[in-house]
């Protein structure tokens, strides 16, 4: 069985956390299938203040001190989704072929809602920060990371509970697929049973020239 490597872009974090934390769930059960899973902080264990194409370089980094030639794809669990994506269309040189985002609004969130996510549930993190602007619908950094998508880079969106009640804030490119667990919570897309499973079909499927054509 050849072994194909997938990094996992955790999500925006307010609290030290050891990225193993988040991605040993699905590193263990990809395994199983010939997929190796590196979970990877770009956050230093802190929150993510800087502006995400900064987090983008710090995760370069660690794919290059592992020695990482070439990936197969990534996960990004919620803000993970921005990194990885980005890390899809701006390090070509990896290869990547498959970018999979957990409840990631890709085409990013008005500012309001943003405010009231920085107040109710992260109240370390300072509206300013780099991450926070950056997930904002129209910033410069959504436009640029979807304007021209690569026709050789696959992404999909899996929805869970959160998307499903802010579903109108959810918006997608028509180009994405999109697979919904209505009741599966926002942190447990990363290890539900059923989830895993089915990103092992995407990457699976992914391999096969022209399928989701």
């Amino acid at each position: 069985m050849v072994v194909k490597d997938i990094v996992f872009g955790h999500g925006f974090q307010d609290v030290d956390f050891d990225p193993k934390e988040k991605g040993q769930a699905a590193e263990n059960y990809l395994k199983k299938y010939g997929w190796r899973l590196h979970s990877l902080s770009y956050s230093e264990g802190k929150p993510t203040r800087q502006p995400l194409d900064i987090a983008v370089t710090k995760l370069v980094e660690k794919i290059d001190e592992l020695g990482l030639k070439k990936i197969y794809g990534g996960i990004g669990h919620s803000m993970g989704g921005y990194v990885i994506c980005d890390l899809a269309r701006s390090y070509r040189n990896f290869g990547i072929k498959v970018a999979i985002m957990e409840e990631t609004p890709i085409m990013g969130l008005p500012p309001w809602l943003l405010r009231l996510w920085r107040f109710f549930s992260q109240r370390q993190a300072d509206y300013s920060w780099g991450s926070i602007q950056d997930m904002r619908e129209g910033s410069d950094y959504i436009t640029r990371l979807n304007k021209d998508w690569p026709s050789d880079i696959l992404r999909f969106e899996i929805a869970g509970s959160l998307s499903q009640k802010l579903k109108r804030f959810y918006k997608l490119p028509k180009d994405i697929p999109v697979t919904v667990f209505p009741r599966v919570g926002h942190s447990e897309l990363r290890d539900d049973p059923a989830v895993l499973d089915h990103i092992v079909r995407i990457l699976e499927c992914s391999t096969i020239q022209g399928y989701y054509r």
